[in-house]
């Protein structure tokens, strides 16, 4: 269930119809390679000005690569490489804009 999303959670919201257009779990941790790049695909469709919530459990930005952190910073993170074992992250970004 939920509860047991080890990596990047992702919820994207429409700021015009504040609606949830989508939610998912990146496991950078147990599949580095594939999410690194589904991560950083999934975040080149998002709409501009679209609100991006982003919460870190457990573990996986250790192994973040560049393809992947330059699509955090595409929402306003200020991350300029990976974290370390188990470091918590989380960030309220805008599309385009800068984090709130």
């Amino acid at each position: 269930g939920m509860s047991n999303r080890r990596g990047l959670n992702v919820v994207i919201i429409d700021t015009s119809m504040g609606q949830v257009l989508s939610a998912k779990t990146y496991d950078i941790w147990g599949n580095p390679m594939e999410e690194n790049r589904r991560l950083a695909k999934d975040f080149r469709a998002i709409e501009e000005d679209s609100i991006v919530l982003v919460a870190l459990k457990d573990s996986g930005m250790e192994n973040l690569d560049g393809e992947a952190l330059h699509a955090l910073q595409s929402i306003g993170s200020t991350l300029e490489g990976r974290l370390a074992f188990r470091q918590g992250y989380a960030l309220i970004g805008v599309k385009d804009g800068e984090a709130l």
